[in-house]
């Protein structure tokens, strides 16, 4: 499981441990907006939504199409 972060860029009140790479296709598989994904993992590792679409699409097997759920 890796976890892709930007240690300098982790909003700094964050309690929460950084989510994985598979935690974020998981939400993804479960029906949860990019959106929401991205901006956990914008504060919790300090992701932009763009690297969070990238990482999704590798761990879901997705090819992005221009359209988002």
């Amino acid at each position: 499981m890796s976890t892709t972060t930007h240690p300098d860029r982790i909003h700094k009140n964050v309690r929460q441990p950084p989510l994985t790479d598979e935690e974020m296709g998981q939400m993804w598989r479960k029906g949860e907006p990019m959106s929401y994904i991205a901006h956990a993992a914008r504060r919790r590792n300090g992701l932009s939504i763009a690297e969070v679409r990238a990482i999704v699409h590798r761990v879901c097997g997705l090819v992005d199409m221009g359209a988002g759920r």
